[in-house]
């Protein structure tokens, strides 16, 4: 029975894709910032048929390196392996550059790529071993520009970088190194960024006209592709595009979808309403 570890498992992608690998009969080490959520994401994969002495629970902040250390030490103590490292935890801070201290950028680049980083270190021995997998969770702001999320754009495009430069690096040692790409996805991440329920209902509503399908997506959706990644090593790929070109937005409203001032395109832009927009593949068979 295959291990993996899955941060930002309390909710959103990151339970989803805990849920879908206990459903394939994986053990899970999961971890979060919220206890009581970490739990729930728990009992979920336990409904799937996974047993509870094969779950991990351990809350903690990722930007701690001790932590991370020892999450990965504890993982390998109790399971003796790790076969695929899941990098879903991030978090999104709006607001324009002009209006926003340089302390907001830190703090989404800390998290959403040096934590990456750091995690993705302390677990590639153990992963290398197995010959295994590492899949990060980016978001369609790392290929595609937006308005008043410029620091958040910039982290998802770095961690893009990240997870194309370690997959060369990764490939003659068996390891396969991927990134999902999501629209729009009904998750906290907006809700934790500041927007109340009204302004995150009026941008759910905006975001069904920018989107071909007509609606944003849920995280159950987006979960199939990093199973597909890790369960079915799709082979003798590197750039997957799933719905059209994603390295430009030709034109946005001046109109913003809600006070956090996050501008989405007036046309259906090429982004598929929850999959993968742009899936970043490197494997060996």
């Amino acid at each position: 029975m295959r291990v993996a570890l899955i941060t930002g498992a309390s909710s959103g992608i990151g339970r989803a894709a805990a849920i879908r690998l206990a459903q394939d009969g994986f053990k899970l080490s999961i971890t979060g910032r919220k206890a009581e959520e970490l739990q729930q994401t728990a009992d979920a994969c336990v409904t799937k048929g996974v047993n509870k002495e094969q779950i991990l629970i351990t809350p903690g902040d990722l930007n701690n390196a001790p932590f991370a250390k020892k999450l990965v030490d504890d993982t390998i103590s109790k399971f003796g392996s790790l076969y695929t490292l899941v990098n879903s935890a991030g978090i999104l801070m709006a607001g324009p550059v002009l209006d926003t201290e340089l302390d907001v950028l830190d703090k989404q680049m800390d998290i959403n790529v040096r934590s990456v980083v750091q995690l993705t270190r302390f677990a590639l021995p153990h992963i290398i071993k197995e010959k295994g997998t590492v899949v990060n969770v980016s978001s369609i702001n790392g290929p595609c520009p937006f308005a008043n999320v410029t620091y958040y754009c910039m982290s998802k495009s770095a961690l893009d970088q990240f997870t194309k430069c370690l997959a060369l690096e990764m490939a003659p040692k068996g390891v396969r190194v991927n990134s999902v790409n999501p629209g729009v996805i009904q998750t906290e991440c907006h809700k934790n960024a500041g927007m109340n329920p009204d302004q995150y209902a009026q941008f759910l509503e905006k975001s069904t006209t920018t989107h071909p399908l007509g609606r944003y997506g849920q995280p159950e959706e987006v979960d199939k592709l990093p199973n597909c990644l890790i369960v079915e090593r799709r082979g003798g790929l590197i750039d997957w595009l799933i719905a059209g070109s994603c390295t430009h937005v030709r034109r946005q409203n001046a109109e913003t979808s809600s006070q956090l001032g996050i501008s989405l395109p007036t046309s259906p832009s090429p982004v598929a309403f929850s999959l993968c927009v742009h899936v970043l593949l490197f494997s060996l068979d």
